[in-house]
């Protein structure tokens, strides 16, 4: 499955990038959410540790056959 997330980005309550675009592929809603955490960190220089909290009312399923 394909997922699109665009919305904020957190760190510690506060936002630190009010819209944040990605893609990626997972099975569920929770990995994708972690693989996306997971880009935003490598692109902006984060450890792979870092605390970054991404709403998963923004993130949805793409259509396949678009």
């Amino acid at each position: 499955m394909i997922w699109h997330y665009r919305g904020p980005v957190r760190r510690f309550e506060q936002v630190v990038c009010p819209l944040y675009e990605a893609y990626t592929t997972a099975p569920t809603m929770g990995k994708a959410l972690s693989n996306i955490a997971y880009k935003y960190k490598e692109e902006n220089g984060l450890a792979p540790t870092a605390k970054v909290e991404l709403d998963k009312l923004f993130l949805d399923l793409e259509e396949l056959w678009k």
